[in-house]
């Protein structure tokens, strides 16, 4: 679970929902998204797009006042693409639990 500490501790999740809200949002798959090349606004979006499972009425004036009042942008957007990350491949699993999973077969 990746958190922030905006107006108060939010969560950034990416569930299906929001994957769909990508898609619609950049016109294409969410694995084709060019997270490289992505303009203020867009980081935006994205940041707004990863409230919306805990916050359905968040509109995305309210999304850029909480940025705006946050000191520090980049953690912002890293944290974001922590929660994509996260969505997409699942947590980092240790190598101890990998091997009990393995022992357990």
């Amino acid at each position: 679970m990746i958190t922030i500490e905006l107006d108060k501790i939010r969560v950034l999740r990416f569930n299906r929902k929001a994957l769909k809200m990508l898609e619609n949002t950049f016109k294409t798959k969410v694995m084709k998204i060019n997270f490289d090349d992505l303009s203020t606004d867009d980081m935006t979006k994205i940041i707004h797009i990863a409230l919306q499972h805990e916050d359905s009425a968040l509109t995305l004036e309210q999304t850029e006042e909480l940025v705006d009042r946050y000191p520090y942008f980049g953690i912002l957007v890293k944290k974001s693409m922590d929660a994509f990350a996260l969505a997409m491949m699942g947590p980092k699993e240790d190598k101890k639990d990998v091997e009990v999973l393995e022992e357990k077969k």
